[in-house]
């Protein structure tokens, strides 16, 4: 029991790595009442502090390792990293300090029964004496926190991003056996991170994990046949190795299989079975097919025309982040299709799209600012957005453009730049 009682230095740690004057036991800076964080995480009763911390215990319990605490801390990162992408390395520090000491202090009768027996398994891990099989399953799970290791270093999640150190974790992992690892060291090489770009390497590995049912290898493997990347492209291959994730229940290759039946690829274009295939991925929560139902609503493929299902389906996708979403989203809302015309709506969801550098969405903000749609008419904003919509060659920004040097819109009057 004292060695996981070691864990809330141990995640410090980790924490403070490569920072001057970090060492063990090192207090969490206090951060102001208003921060969202603290409000957050005082606004966590006891139990439910106790929960975020046994659950990312309680996901990993089979893999417990010998070594010690350090090994399942990185198996902790890897299920509340989301937290210190949302309020900061600190807060997420201090958020699982005190969900460790909440979890070690407060009485047992008012922790869970699923608490209890995590601890308990956690606890009785610890103590087992070494045995063949323990020392198997040691390996297993070390390879698993190995990999997840080289996972925060490459998304840079938790710790630095270092494509280095990544590789190292990753290949450690790999030589432990995990499915998951090669897949990532396939990945590695297929975009040139941390070693030279090699799509014969990414290849063998994704095929060395796909043979051994690793649906996200099964996929990319489908992908890689899809655009000749390293083999002559063949979509009736890229078929195949999707339908093998597919039928794992993995999103991408559902979403995928979709694209390939809009499009005709490999296969006679079939809305019908792209309608059935993004309706797959999308109940998956699969935020791209959520997306691509929207625009088989909007235009009426493979079902009749539909802005209200076209707008729900849109407006998942978009909460999730997914820029073209966004972008369709706010034309619906300045169209007044599926919904009221709101100007307001429209330019808050061409802003989401814009500032992830969707072009369409930003020569839409800057039509809004021409035309004085839901705000005052502005031609400077206009240009600004038509000129971030042109730098990426959408046509019609760069019209749009010609036209306000033509009309001496905002701008000197410049023939020579309308039609440059």
């Amino acid at each position: 029991m004292l060695r996981l009682l070691t864990v809330g230095a141990v995640i410090a740690t980790l924490f403070c790595a490569g920072r001057d004057n970090a060492h063990v036991g090192d207090q969490v800076a206090v951060v102001p009442s208003s921060d969202p964080a603290t409000v957050f995480i005082d606004g966590l009763t006891m139990e439910s502090k106790c929960e975020v911390f046994v659950n990312a215990l309680h996901d990993h319990n089979k893999m417990v390792i010998d070594d010690g605490d350090q090994l399942i801390v990185l198996s902790v990162l890897a299920h509340y990293d989301i937290l210190g992408q949302q309020f900061g390395e600190t807060q997420a520090q201090q958020l699982f300090q005190r969900s460790f000491n909440g979890c070690s202090s407060h009485p047992d009768e008012t922790i869970s029964s699923q608490a209890r027996a995590a601890f308990q398994s956690i606890l009785q891990s610890l103590d087992q004496p070494s045995s063949p099989e323990n020392a198997s399953s040691s390996a297993q799970g070390e390879a698993e926190l190995q990999r997840v290791l080289g996972e925060l270093y490459l998304a840079g999640r938790g710790l630095p991003k270092d494509y280095a150190q990544a590789l190292a974790w990753i290949r450690k992992a790999v030589d432990g056996g995990n499915t998951i690892a090669q897949s990532d060291l396939a990945y590695m090489y297929a975009h040139g991170q941390g070693l030279a770009q090699d799509y014969e390497q990414a290849l063998i590995w994704y095929r060395k994990a796909a043979e051994q049912g690793n649906s996200g290898a099964q996929n990319d493997i489908g992908y890689m046949y899809a655009h000749g990347q390293g083999i002559p492209q063949d979509f009736a291959q890229a078929l195949v190795w999707r339908r093998k994730a597919a039928d794992q229940g993995n999103a991408h290759a559902e979403h995928d299989i979709g694209f390939m039946y809009s499009k005709g690829q490999g296969v006679p274009q079939d809305y019908a079975q792209a309608l059935y295939w993004y309706r797959r991925a999308a109940d998956h929560g699969n935020a791209a097919a959520q997306g691509r139902l929207g625009s088989m609503y909007d235009n009426g493929q493979g079902v009749p025309q539909d802005f209200a299902q076209a707008l729900i389906w849109y407006r998942r996708a978009a909460d999730q982040g997914n820029a073209a979403a966004q972008n369709n989203l706010g034309y619906l809302y300045a169209e007044g299709k599926g919904a009221a015309q709101d100007y307001a709506q429209a330019l808050i969801w061409y802003r989401k799209a814009a500032d992830q550098d969707d072009a369409t969405a930003q020569a839409n903000v800057g039509n809004m600012y021409a035309e004085g749609h839901g705000i005052p008419q502005n031609y400077n904003q206009a240009l600004t957005w038509f000129h971030k919509a042109a730098d990426q060659n959408h046509p019609g920004a760069q019209s749009s453009l010609g036209y306000m040097y033509a009309q001496g819109l905002g701008v000197a009057q410049d023939h020579a730049q309308a039609f440059a």
